[in-house]
Parts: C-alpha cells; structure tokens; sequence
C-alpha cells in the first residue's frame, strides 16, 4: 500500500510540477507578445511609444521594417515611401534644425527648397523639403521632426522628383493626424 501510495503522490507531483511549467511558458508567451512593437488600425505601440497615424490611401502598402523606423510604407505606381520613426532611449535635446540635417545626409548637390516651423500634435516641428541626389539618382525628400515627451519623431517621405507632388499630401495627412498617445517615462 505504502508503495501505491508513493506511486501516486508521485505521479500527482510530476502533474502539479508540468501545470506550473505550462502556467510559466503561458506568462511569458502573453509577456513577449505584449512587447513587441505592434501596428494596427492606424495605431503604433512599443514598449517605449504609442502613437495614432492617420490612414493611408489606396496604393500604399505597409513596407517591411526600413532599418532604424517603426514604420514604413511604399507606393509602386510612385516609386515613393513613407517612413516613421520614434527615438526614446537615446534622446538627445538637439534643435530640431541639427536632427532635420541628420535626415538627409547623404543627399548629395543638395538644395534646401522649405524650412519651416509647422505644429504637430500641439508642438512645433520643422518640416524641411529638399532636392538632390542619392547614390547618384535624383530624389526629393519631405520630413517632419518633432519631440514630445522626451521623445524624437521623425515622418519622413521620398519619392522621385516626378511623382513627389503626388504622393506629398499623404506625408501631410500623417503629419495632422499624428498623436502621441504614450511615451517611456523619464
């Protein structure tokens, strides 16, 4: 009898030990998927940021992740993409004028077409259009860098010089419906 009932008390604690290690992998699936970056509805979430985009037209299709933005989308028929991109961690308390430059190093025989302040999500952002060449193709670039909360936003579209008016009132669209809904706490 002694030996059935070690059999079984056995038996019983190898159960409890497998639903504790079930409960545990459970936890930690629903934990990792709650911190990967998600986009849905027009709504980006990160561990570090939310934010709500406005929606894009027909013909943009959300892009595989570009390197360093948690966004982007491309147009075929305009040759043309929209990318977005939020900096918490390493926040640095630059003028926007320094951080706008960091986006389009890199265009070369470049010309500055607009610089100038515009309000989004309640702040000031510069919005900058330039013109020149990247890797020797001609390309127009149009961006939006605002900080919020400790945080750098950038809302960049490019596209070439002949379909850049085209696809240019999406950027715009982004830009009014942009909102900041949470950011890392500091």
């Amino acid at each position: 009898m002694r030996k059935n009932l070690g059999k079984a008390l056995a038996s019983r604690s190898f159960l409890f030990a497998g639903m504790v290690w079930v409960v545990v992998f459970m936890v930690w699936a629903i934990a990792c998927q709650e911190t990967r970056p998600r986009y849905k509805q027009g709504m980006y979430t990160s561990q570090q940021v939310q934010y709500k985009l406005g929606d894009l037209e027909e013909g943009w299709r959300r892009a595989p992740k570009m390197e360093d933005n948690d966004l982007a989308f491309w147009n075929e028929t305009l040759g043309a993409a929209i990318a977005v991109n939020s900096t918490c961690r390493e926040y640095e308390d630059l003028p926007l004028k320094a951080m706008a430059n960091h986006l389009v190093i890199g265009i070369e025989e470049r010309k500055n077409l607009v610089w100038e302040q515009r309000l989004v999500d309640g702040r000031e952002a510069l919005y900058v259009v330039v013109e020149g060449h990247l890797d020797g193709v001609p390309i127009k670039v149009a961006a939006y860098v605002l900080v919020k909360d400790y945080c750098t936003f950038d809302l960049i579209y490019h596209a070439p010089p002949a379909t850049f008016d085209e696809g240019l009132p999406q950027l715009d669209k982004l830009a009014h419906e942009f909102t900041v809904l949470r950011t890392g706490e500091h």
